[in-house]
């Protein structure tokens, strides 16, 4: 099982005017059929010390698999109308730090759509909260926490030589929530400015003080890290000093992020309580060793 570690980000600081916590706290009271958006939906959510653990799952109504045994052929899985196949990921929020912890699932809801799940429900929760002027509230997003290594040599670095980018173009609507930095307006465009992917090469010139201009780079890394879930390469060349030696820092492979093995229960599905002790241990180990705060 696959753990990611990310760290929360306003829209609009000023405007977040309610949490995560409270969104789910919202999102469990309703019934489930209205928790179900674009078939993703909250399953359940409980509170331990000081710990927020919630279970998302997708549903899954169409080309579905078959199931089969070692000497017959395959055959449907014989599904009622009204049922799917429910793909889990589970969450944590550190209610102390505020960061997050999720469980990667190939085939289940992916942080970006666990992030729109959350965000879809933020103006109802100020609403129901009768907050003042709730269409204003504030949307949040996800991005990953980095090594803190990394994170040091990218702030001590004066002189960048090159930064090489590729991140695939967020949706229409994800532009339309989010209001971009002027450089990474070029990144927002998306499948409006008929672009499905981008790549973004930038060199400086040969001589050892010749350097990309640092406020743009250092922007167009805080915001391709943002869109983590899409960037397929973000990698700065760059120096501390003008007679330094040059560095590469690879920001994907730098993601905090580790394994762990879970055993399937008897129903063969990995059990919801192994899956929140795997997040648990996780966020304990990466505090543990100053990796996360």
């Amino acid at each position: 099982m696959k753990i990611y570690a990310y760290k929360q980000v306003w829209a609009d600081s000023q405007n977040a005017v309610v949490t995560i916590e409270d969104v789910i706290q919202y999102v469990q009271g309703l019934p489930l059929k209205s928790r179900n958006v674009d078939s993703i939906r909250l399953e359940n959510m409980t509170v331990r010390n000081r710990l927020l653990f919630m279970d998302f799952s997708r549903l899954r109504t169409a080309i579905l698999p078959g199931k089969a045994k070692v000497n017959s052929l395959t055959q449907s899985l014989g599904l009622a109308k009204d049922e799917s196949i429910s793909e889990e990921a589970a969450v944590l929020l550190d209610l102390t730090s505020g960061t997050v912890v999720t469980q990667f699932n190939q085939n289940g809801p992916k942080k970006k759509y666990i992030v729109d799940y959350i965000n879809s429900f933020v103006r109802q929760t100020a609403q129901a909260r009768s907050l003042h002027n709730p269409q204003n509230a504030s949307f949040v997003d996800l991005a990953p926490y980095l090594m803190p290594d990394v994170v040091k040599k990218f702030q001590n670095m004066q002189v960048f030589k090159k930064l090489d980018l590729k991140v695939a173009m967020p949706s229409p609507a994800t532009v339309a929530k989010q209001q971009g930095l002027t450089v990474g307006q070029f990144l927002d465009l998306g499948p409006a400015g008929g672009i499905h992917d981008a790549t973004i090469v930038m060199r400086a010139g040969r001589k050892k003080a010749d350097s990309l201009v640092p406020d743009v780079v250092r922007q167009l890394v805080n915001r391709a890290s943002r869109l983590f879930t899409s960037t397929d390469k973000l990698i700065v060349s760059g120096k501390e000093s003008v007679d330094g030696a040059t560095e590469e820092l690879d920001f994907v492979e730098a993601v905090v992020k580790t394994e762990t093995t879970v055993a399937p229960g008897g129903d063969r599905r990995l059990p919801q309580s192994s899956r929140y002790a795997a997040l648990e241990n996780a966020l304990t180990s990466w505090k543990q060793q100053g990796i996360l705060p």
